[in-house]
């Protein structure tokens, strides 16, 4: 089961920053930070599942 969802979100104006934001099941925000980059985002949302599937021994989060 799928408990959290991320997304790498392009930033609305030239001057700001990528978005990288984790959801929860419920819609809620788990974590959001600004990135330089997709790039960037992508491995930040990696490393978050990476420390979710250690903790809870099981796949629970899908990016994208």
């Amino acid at each position: 089961m799928i408990a959290l969802r991320g997304i790498v979100y392009d930033p609305p104006a030239a001057a700001l920053p990528h978005v990288a934001i984790v959801f929860r099941e419920d819609g809620s925000v788990l974590r959001a930070e600004a990135v330089p980059s997709y790039d960037a985002g992508e491995k930040l949302l990696a490393a978050i599942m990476d420390q979710s599937n250690a903790a809870e021994g099981k796949e629970r989060f899908a990016i994208g």
